[in-house]
This record gives structure tokens, C-alpha cells and sequence, in this order.
């Protein structure tokens, strides 16, 4: 049972809730990472930005814009 309509839930929002414990690349794990790169690294900004510009689209749809609809007419 869902706590709010699927109209109030935002699609980004769920993914993110589901992904919270999974870092995307290994540098974005809590204590740092064992990357050669780190120190000189240019790539950790623009993963971070395309993460959040990828769970900000999502938050353009709600979990009701995804619900599968056999009979709509």
C-alpha cells in the first residue's frame, strides 16, 4: 500500500530511494576510493551532474504516469 497517491510520488525520487546505498562509481562511497585519479580527477563532477540531471528527469513523471493501463481507450 503506498503512503501517498501515485500522482504525489515522483518517479526520480523512488529511483533515488532504491539507489541510496548504491554509490554509482566507487569514488562516491563514504572513506574515498582506491582511484588512481583522485587526486587529478575531472570526471567525478560531471558524474555527480549527470546523476542528479538523471533523477531530476525522472522527477518530471509520477508513479501513476508509469502504471500499466490494459483497457484505456
Amino acid at each position: 500500500m503506498l503512503a501517498r497517491r501515485p500522482e504525489e510520488i515522483r518517479l526520480g525520487d523512488v529511483v533515488a530511494c532504491l539507489e541510496a546505498d548504491q554509490a554509482l562509481v566507487e569514488c562516491f562511497l563514504p572513506g574515498g576510493a582506491a582511484c588512481t585519479l583522485t587526486p587529478h580527477c575531472r570526471l567525478k563532477a560531471r558524474l555527480a551532474g549527470a546523476e542528479a540531471a538523471f533523477i531530476a528527469d525522472l522527477n518530471r513523471s509520477s508513479l501513476a504516469d508509469c502504471v500499466y493501463r490494459p483497457f484505456e481507450t
